[in-house]
């Protein structure tokens, strides 16, 4: 048992699910523990106040900005292929599956479209051995992992998103702020 822990959450309502999910009797004991082990509470979103209040820890609470540059002045190249563009960890919850699957059916009605994905993780290799058995790999573009997203996003035409369930997707908030329309499941 650790005498203090540093707390780190992409949810500003952590604590409530946490808080929740116990049996009453223990509330008081989790606030306890929580005040006196906890040294610090690190977000990365800017709103904690709920959090900050429920657990008088002002003082203890440090966000963390994600920082999304809007850009301005992008000018794009006129082409007639438009190219869609996911930005995403290939993990179940992302459902590439039916962001591939999808793409197929907008092949049958418009030839001159490219997806682009950017990201990597366990479904990787899954995800291009279901494109190329829909055969669409030729017009699919897995991307790895990409160091200037900013670059791929000037490129773009479109942002797609097929994630099951998402918070505050930052990919989202880069899209918008390269001017893209966006796309989006959730």
């Amino acid at each position: 048992y650790h005498k203090e822990f540093p707390v780190i959450s992409n949810c500003e309502y952590c604590y409530n699910i946490i808080y929740n999910s116990l049996p009453i009797s223990l509330h008081k004991d989790l606030d306890k523990e929580w005040d006196k082990n906890t040294k610090r509470l690190i977000f990365t979103v800017e709103s904690q106040r709920e959090t900050e209040q429920i657990l008088n820890i002002s003082n203890k609470v440090f966000p963390i900005y994600n920082p999304v540059v809007i850009k301005t002045n992008i000018e794009r190249k006129e082409s007639d292929i438009v190219n869609f563009t996911n930005i995403a960890r290939f993990q179940k919850v992302k459902n590439h599956k039916l962001l591939i699957d999808s793409f197929y059916k907008a092949t049958q009605k418009n030839a001159d479209i490219k997806l682009w994905i950017a990201g990597d993780g366990p479904l990787f290799d899954e995800c291009k051995v279901h494109a190329e058995e829909l055969g669409v790999s030729e017009k699919v573009s897995f991307l790895g992992n990409v160091e200037d997203i900013g670059a791929l996003l000037e490129k773009s035409d479109v942002f797609v998103l097929s994630s099951d369930s998402e918070a505050m997707p930052i990919s989202i908030l880069e899209a918008m702020a390269h001017g893209l329309p966006i796309v989006s499941t959730a």
